[in-house]
């Protein structure tokens, strides 16, 4: 279902900027997820296996340094050692603000967001499976490479966490705190 959702908003990201007076520009990427973590329940803390994740997002620049988009995220990853697993969705309004060249066409940034996030959890063996939307937040820290005149190659270092996803994981519905650390590269399109 939410790849379906993602999917969806990833299609209307792409094609709701048809003309430049409504967005500035459009992002695809996608990469590794590590350690994306649900505080267990005491004494048990499970270690995961790396995952993956996509997104996309449109977003305006309002001077050269400063930049605002809307984002859609998601990552999925397997628990070590076992048949169970963690996805998350999420939705973000992001700022950011952008260095100037450091040459070789790079330009580095940095960027704060705040939205929610859909935090599954899914146990194969027991049909156990639970999902709760939060509050979530993320920073990031990337660099831009202009490859063409209108497209920048990006490479992003993503931190997300999320409080109080309350979440039946088999012993009976626990506050979890979600976090996960992404490294993801992908396409900017300036429109």
């Amino acid at each position: 279902m939410k790849k379906s959702i993602l999917a969806a908003a990833l299609l209307a990201a792409a094609a709701v900027p048809a003309h430049a007076d409504v967005v500035d520009y459009v992002e695809l990427f996608g990469g590794v997820t590590q350690s994306p973590d649900l505080g267990s329940p005491p004494p048990a803390e499970f270690e995961m296996e790396p995952g993956y994740n996509v997104g996309g997002a449109f977003g305006w620049n309002f001077e050269q340094c400063f930049s605002a988009e809307l984002e859609f995220f998601f990552t999925d990853a397997d628990f070590e050692g076992f048949d169970n697993s963690v996805e998350s969705f999420t939705g973000m309004v992001n700022g950011f603000y952008h260095f100037q060249d450091v040459g070789y066409s790079l330009r580095p940034y940095i960027g704060a967001g705040a939205g929610f996030a859909q935090v599954k959890f899914s146990d194969e063996s027991l049909s156990v499976s639970d999902t709760d939307t939060v509050f979530a937040y993320q920073a990031m820290l990337g660099i831009l490479h202009k490859v063409e005149e209108n497209v920048d190659l990006i490479v992003e270092y993503r931190y997300q966490g999320a409080n109080d996803a309350n979440l039946d994981i088999g012993f009976g519905p626990f506050d979890q705190e979600y976090e996960s650390h992404s490294l993801s590269a992908g396409f900017r399109f300036n429109l």
